[in-house]
Order: C-alpha cells, then structure tokens, then sequence
C-alpha cells in the first residue's frame, strides 16, 4: 500500500479539516511574530487551544507520526541503495557491511516502534488518561471501552507484523547483538563476504578487487531491499486497518466534545 493512500485515510481528512482554523491561526500568529521580531519562533502559550480543538491537535500528531515512520521505513530502502565504494570505506578503515548495519538497523527500530505509536494514538483517540510510560500493549487492549471495537484486532496485527523486528531491536538496544542480516535474507555468502571485507579494510595491502565487493554487496542489498519493502507494505495495510478501526471511535469523541 502507497504512503499516498494512507494520508488519504478518511481519518487524516477529517483531521486536517477539524486543525484547519488552528494552522490558519497559527499562520498569521507566525506572520505578526516575524514582521515585529523577524524571529518564527512564537513563546510558549502563543496558541491557547479550547478542548475540542486540542484533542485535534494530539490525535493529528498521533496519526502522523505513525505516517511519519512509514515514510521513513520507505526512505531507508532508497538510501541503503546508494553504497559507497570499497575504495572509499577502506580510507576510513571500515568494510562496507557497516553501511548495510547502519540502516538495516534503523529499518527495526522505526518497525519495532510502530505497536508503541499505535497503543499512544489508541490512549489518546479513546482519551484512556494514561500516561506515555504506562501504555503497554496489556494497559490498552485490555481497557474495557477499547475492547468493545475492533482497535483491538488491529492492534494485534501490527505486533504480528513487527513480532521479529522487536525482537531483532531489543537483542541490538539492550544487549548489542546486531541484526543478522543473513538470516533475513537467506544468504549463503553474506557472513563469508563480510569476513574478507573487514580484513580488506583493515589490511595494508588489499585483499580482492573493490569491483568484486561492490558487486556483490549491491546484490545482497537488493535481496534486502526486497525484504524490507515487504515490511513496509505489511506496515501499511496494518496501519490502515487501525485507522479504519479508530475512525468513528474519532468521530463519536469529536462529536462529544463538540456538544
């Protein structure tokens, strides 16, 4: 599913609708602020919002954020494409399977933390009370209002999704394991080509052609890449289907604090 389709969402639109008289109000605030000062930055407590239109904003914030890591999800697989050559890695004394590291890992974490974005919009959207720290998936599944909908059965199939990349971030945060690439995408010669690259790397001389471990660190990518784009579409649909599901719980709140 396109990133695209996602911010169409019935519940984006009527968000951007509902913050409409905010962001215009917050242009102009920034308009008189630059025209006095020639500073954007407006002091804290410039915009004082009513309830209503408050429960807006955080749900709004909430829901982009859950976009906002799709979209990073998406963006990392472009970036891992652009590999630098052997040549350059060996000036710094690195191999190249650190490149892989850097933003395979950055694709877990930003997976891993989708169930914590979803179980926060789901507090916020029901308006639960509970603190950050105490919204575990236990803490919001189980509140009674949210098991009488169907958020729960979303939620649950984004922690299906993610199940392994939580994993893989929790081994690599807390106890410094790092993703095993290998195992993603099923090679047989990743553990065996990250081996000689780090002795080319560190070697005085240079062991094997850089054209050899451009070549062949560029197909593992894109085995990768394959891997990663399946998350990110996984990530999408679970995503829509919790919107789908939070929308009239939205709509009835929304009506509520209106009245």
């Amino acid at each position: 599913m396109s990133i695209d389709r996602l911010a169409e969402h019935a519940l984006i639109a009527k968000l951007l609708e509902a913050i409409k008289p905010i962001t215009l109000d917050a242009v102009d605030k920034i308009g008189e602020r630059i025209a006095k000062d020639q500073a954007p930055r407006l002091p804290k407590g410039t915009l004082t919002l009513p309830e209503r239109q408050y429960y807006d904003v955080v749900v709004f914030k909430r829901s982009t954020s859950l976009i906002n890591a799709l979209e990073t999800i998406n963006e990392v697989q472009h970036f891992i494409q652009f590999l630098p050559p052997a040549s350059e890695f060996r000036k710094l004394r690195i191999s190249q399977e650190r490149w892989v590291d850097y933003h395979y890992s950055y694709h877990l974490i930003i997976m891993a933390s989708l169930v914590d974005r979803a179980l926060l919009l789901t507090n916020d959207i029901f308006r639960i009370g509970h603190p950050e720290k105490l919204c575990s998936p236990k803490a919001i599944k189980e509140n009674y209002w949210v098991q009488q909908t169907s958020v729960v059965q979303a939620i649950e199939m984004l922690e299906r999704i993610t199940q392994n990349h939580r994993d893989s971030r929790n081994l690599f945060v807390h106890r410094g394991i790092k993703p095993d690439v290998t195992k993603a995408t099923s090679s047989d010669l990743y553990d065996l080509m990250t081996f000689v690259a780090q002795a080319n790397a560190l070697t005085q001389g240079q062991i094997g052609a850089d054209d050899l471990f451009d070549q062949s660190f560029k197909l593992e990518i894109e085995k990768l890449n394959i891997i990663m784009r399946n998350d990110g579409n996984n990530a999408s649909e679970g995503v829509y289907a919790l919107f789908d599901a939070l929308l009239p719980v939205y709509e009835n709140q929304a009506t509520k604090l209106k009245t």
